[in-house]
């Protein structure tokens, strides 16, 4: 119902004496008052500007005073500027508070963010990272003296801004600087990185040497920066060396190179690619198709379908990932044709990419691969029919529930759930009784509505349904978690939500806790009963304190050595900032590689809106839940 009125308040352009009676009526409900602070703000006034004054100071619950730090930045009265420099500089203030003020202050930058930005840049701790970020708002002339500064810092992520809010004035001094620190094996990855960057700006031929130099390492986000840098270079003796690079010994400089010539734009580039499209390493071969599928050149989709044919499955796996991207009628009938095969490791990224194009004459060769004898190839069967979201993907999934069992079976209730809304168990009679009085009508309802209707007395974990009877619970330990949301701390309410689910876990779950900072510390070694060893679990659970940074990647892998688990559940409530993979994108195409055959089900749950745990879920089979 309160709702409903602030619906049409909205509708009406209300005042602010009849959203302030709509946040007194939601004092019991933290989302509807944030939205109320939200509609506030929108009016700028010095009246609207008081109401967010007093909202900050007396509100409970930090998301609501947040949202109204960010309305004072929209009214920006004098009020408001005093206010968000006062939170923005005091070292008792909660720091997702202190965030947010800095946040509003430098972007867009004002005058009073400036001056709290640098002054917060000095501090210790978190903080003064998102106060250097606020200062890369600011132009070049206001801030070079901070930025020269930073080059000596002991914080390496510092040292790396300063490097690249410097590049653009091309000195001799700081591209010697960058070429030092990419030679130098002790270097910290972030200073790598951004020496990438400045020798790229720089440009030419000796940083296209260094470049082929260092292009030897096993760093994957640093193997990324290089070949994308190598593929902006635009004069011809940095072509001459990348192509003479091609025959390097290495094959890790091979793949990098290979990988440059996707964006090269030298008039060879795309012809050069024949020669690493039939190099013996796996990597480079892998690369050179990307930079194929990248260039979108003529013969693009000809050579991506030809390799997808290939008489190499993994090789196969990449052409057939990448041919997603061109969704011709011959590319569907060469995809439909590979998922119908004998071979695992080609029909199930065949099925993948199917599930991705979603064609209607697919529907043939799901069902063939539904009586698989693989049940990873059933998997990802069950997927490719539940993203469809056409009522034939029902009649078929229906009709398949009682020749499974287990983990197979859980998917295929999970993807009917999703795909009906309807909360039925696990007895297939139960469907094919509902099934057959529904579906000559049965059109399938929003996805998002379909969830939450269908969870209707189940086991959750933040409101993930708990379907695997073998899983691994992924938990964020790191220092930011001792932040609060509402009126607890998210260890708090993470503590207290991973015992409840714990102690509802059936006779036959096994499992294993992994808790992460920069330090990865697993429960067991393996999965264990869990309602057999509940007594320690919990124990270990309510000792849980906050520490340390984020290392998602590490424990992700930590959790991929279970080879008998088929499901994750990753709580954090950041992005990462340590371990052996630190970059986002680079995570994703990691994991993306590791589970193409493994078919784990990665469960994601956040606090606060994350791009990245967003799309390792959906890329993942899993859910992404956004705790607020």
């Amino acid at each position: 119902m309160l709702a409903l009125l602030f619906a049409a308040l909205l509708a009406q352009d209300a005042d602010l004496d009849a959203f302030k009676a709509l946040y007194a009526a939601a004092k019991e409900k933290t989302a509807e008052r944030e939205a109320v602070v939200t509609a506030v703000a929108a009016l700028k006034s010095e009246a609207s500007g008081a109401f967010l004054l007093a909202v900050f100071d007396k509100d409970p619950d930090s998301a609501v005073r947040a949202a109204a730090l960010k309305g004072l930045g929209d009214w920006h009265g004098p009020a408001a500027l005093k206010k968000l420099s006062a939170v923005a500089a005091d070292p008792q203030q909660q720091f997702t508070l202190r965030v947010t003020a800095l946040e509003t202050l430098t972007q867009p930058p004002t005058k009073e963010g400036f001056e709290i930005a640098r002054r917060v840049a000095n501090e210790t701790g978190e903080i003064r990272i998102h106060a250097w970020q606020g200062l890369r708002q600011y132009p070049l002339k206001e801030t070079e003296t901070l930025w020269r500064n930073a080059l000596n810092d002991g914080d390496p992520l510092v040292k790396a801004m300063g490097m690249m809010a410097l590049s653009p004035l091309k000195e001799v001094a700081l591209q010697d600087l960058a070429r030092k620190a990419l030679i130098d094996p002790n270097a910290e990855p972030l200073v790598k990185y951004a020496s990438v960057t400045v020798l790229q700006i720089a440009g030419g031929a000796a940083s296209t040497r260094v470049f082929v130099e260092v292009a030897n390492t096993t760093d994957p986000t640093l193997r990324r920066l290089l070949s994308e840098a190598l593929g902006s270079m635009t004069d011809a003796k940095s072509a001459t060396e990348i192509y003479a690079a091609l025959r390097h010994p290495d094959p890790g400089v091979r793949a990098v190179m290979a990988r440059a010539l996707g964006r090269l734009k030298h008039p060879n580039a795309g012809d050069r690619l024949s020669e690493p499209l039939k190099d013996k390493v796996l990597d480079v071969r892998a690369a050179a198709l990307e930079s194929v599928a990248e260039r979108r050149d003529k013969n693009s989709e000809a050579v991506l379908q030809r390799e997808a044919q290939g008489g190499n499955e993994e090789a196969a796996a990449v052409a057939i990932s990448l041919l997603v991207g061109y969704p011709s009628d011959a590319t569907t009938q060469l995809l439909i044709k590979l998922a119908g095969g004998t071979k695992p490791g080609v029909a199930i990224p065949a099925l993948d990419a199917l599930g991705e194009l979603h064609p209607a004459e697919a529907l043939p060769v799901f069902e063939k691969a539904l009586k698989a004898k693989e049940w990873p190839l059933r998997v990802a069967a069950v997927r490719g029919l539940a993203k469809s979201r056409k009522r034939e993907s029902i009649d078929v999934l229906v009709d398949r529930l009682d020749k499974e069992e287990g983990r197979l079976l859980a998917e295929i209730v999970d993807a009917l759930r999703g795909l009906t809304g309807k909360p039925f168990g696990y007895a297939p009679g139960q469907w094919k009784e509902w099934w057959a009085g529904v579906k000559e009508d049965f059109v399938p309802p929003d996805q998002a509505q379909a969830v939450i209707s269908s969870q209707a007395g189940m086991t959750t974990y933040h409101g993930v349904p708990v379907l695997s009877n073998r899983m691994v619970f992924l938990v964020d330990i790191s220092g930011s978690m001792s932040e609060l949301t509402g009126t607890e701390s998210r260890m708090d309410q993470s503590k207290k939500e991973l015992l409840r689910v714990l102690g509802q876990l059936g006779e036959k779950a096994q499992a294993n806790l992994i808790f992460f900072d920069d330090r990865i510390e697993p429960w067991r070694k393996t999965l264990v009963p869990v309602r057999q060893n509940l007594k320690e679990a919990q124990a270990l659970v309510a000792r849980l304190s906050p520490r340390g940074s984020t290392n998602i990647f590490d424990a992700l892998e930590t959790a991929f050595a279970h080879k008998e688990a088929d499901t994750i559940y990753l709580l954090s409530d950041g992005d990462p900032t340590n371990g052996r993979i630190i970059d986002q994108d680079d995570i994703l195409h990691e994991i993306r590689r590791m589970n193409r055959l493994r078919q784990i089900v990665i469960h994601t749950i956040s606090f606060g809106n994350s791009r990245f745990m967003k799309a390792l879920a959906e890329q993942n089979g899993g859910r992404y839940v956004e705790i607020k």
